[in-house]
């Protein structure tokens, strides 16, 4: 589970691996991550597409994106989250995020 505070811009980092743990260079792949609040509704609550990804380390399986504050001022609570890496058409790998908006408390 990653914690956001609500209004908080946050870089998430990822680190992309094979079924067997061993890092795969991501250089020729493309990105895409988005949250809907749980249950999931139709509409997704934000999404960045492959340019709004750092690659400068994608050769090491490393790639970062980062939620603004406009992202994080969302309602409470908790939302499903998905990476999307595509390497080509017939391959695509999901992860699943399981992402908690809290509210800041100052």
């Amino acid at each position: 589970m990653v914690q956001l505070i609500q209004g908080e811009a946050k870089t998430l980092e990822f680190t992309i691996t094979d079924c067997g743990g061993t890092v795969v260079n991501v250089e020729s792949a493309t990105f895409t991550f988005g949250a809907k609040t749980r249950p999931e509704k139709e509409a997704l609550s934000f999404v960045h597409s492959h340019n709004d990804f750092d690659l400068t380390d994608a050769s090491s399986g490393v790639v970062t994106v980062t939620l603004t504050t406009s992202d994080t001022s969302i309602d409470e609570g908790n939302y499903a989250a998905q990476l999307k890496t595509k390497f080509s058409a017939d391959n695509i790998d999901i992860a699943n995020v399981d992402l908690e908006i809290v509210k800041g408390i100052l």
